[in-house]
């Protein structure tokens, strides 16, 4: 700016345009707020393609700041967990929050019934030192983010389901345990090698540019099936050692765990090379080793 004339060089863009599905609709009123930030109203959309597929269940709408305004009232003013999901249908992007239902059929989707936390544990983890070195020899940080499924190992701890399994079996295969508790038999779950994961890391970050990608073995297992293959491999029938304990079941329990992992199969080539049978086999020949050699106190691995 010249004294009183602006020269058109020094427009920076902030804010080019949000596309709504009603033109007429749309506002365009820019203005410095009391808090002295700049405040851009881009307007209500009309009804924005919204519509309710069920009194506080959810909604669904075809404008992203109706979307981002629905979220954000489900959250103030009913004060419950919303999630919000995107999909494409017929070349248009909708957007879809569902609420917590408090009439869900049967003991399906429990969990999003229940408050969050008792859904989701979030552990702090603290961490004294540098969690990424951003220097690197081309002076570049690249990054790519990849969702794992549950991974599975001899180094699995004691809490998680399979390895419980396997040591259980070990230990009563050796006279050290007479049974073992365990919860759902029939929840199914995606279980895949953490070795077969590391691979898929890597090929990640080889790549030119970061994506997202979800690494699994794209095939369920029920626990009891794990448990079958686990006794059966040792040499014992499941069912004179298995109970089926009510304290051991979740109260939030999630019934289906799949994953997806075509992009990663197309784009990086990446397919698991262990099946279930082998993993199963892997994780026993560790916890046998492990009680042969620690005896009653064998507990746990590296």
């Amino acid at each position: 700016m010249v004294g009183d004339t602006i020269s058109p060089a020094s427009e920076v863009v902030i804010l080019d345009s949000i596309d709504e599905t009603n033109g007429n609709h749309n506002g365009g009123t820019i203005l410095i707020g009391p808090d002295g930030k700049l405040w851009a109203a881009p307007g209500d959309s009309g009804t924005g393609g919204a519509k309710s597929q069920d009194l506080f269940k959810s909604f669904k709408a075809n404008s992203p700041t109706l979307a981002q305004g629905l979220w954000w009232l489900a959250h103030v003013t009913l004060s419950q967990r919303a999630i919000l999901c995107v999909e494409e249908h017929e070349d248009r992007i909708y957007y879809q929050i569902n609420l917590n239902s408090p009439n869900a059929p049967g003991a399906k989707g429990a969990h999003l019934r229940l408050p969050l936390p008792d859904v989701v544990k979030v552990q702090e983890v603290r961490e004294a030192g540098w969690l990424f070195d951003l220097e690197t020899e081309s002076e570049t940080f690249h990054a790519g983010i990849g969702f794992g499924l549950i991974h599975n190992s001899p180094r699995r701890r004691t809490e998680f389901v399979t390895r419980k399994i396997t040591l259980g079996a070990a230990r009563i295969k050796a006279g050290f345990q007479k049974e073992l508790r365990l919860g759902n038999l029939d929840a199914r779950r995606d279980w895949g090698f953490t070795g077969d994961y590391v691979v898929a890391m890597r090929l990640i970050l080889q790549r030119g540019e970061p994506r997202d990608y979800v690494i699994g073995t794209g095939e369920t297992h029920t626990v009891q099936e794990f448990v079958e293959q686990t006794f059966s491999y040792v040499g014992l029938d499941w069912r004179q050692y298995v109970v089926a304990d009510p304290k051991f079941v979740r109260p939030a329990e999630v019934d289906l765990l799949i994953s997806n992992p075509r992009r990663a199969r197309e784009e990086l080539g990446w397919t698991p090379k262990g099946g279930f049978g082998e993993l199963v086999r892997m994780m026993v020949d560790a916890d046998v080793a492990l009680v042969a050699e620690q005896g009653p106190r064998g507990r746990e691995s590296g």
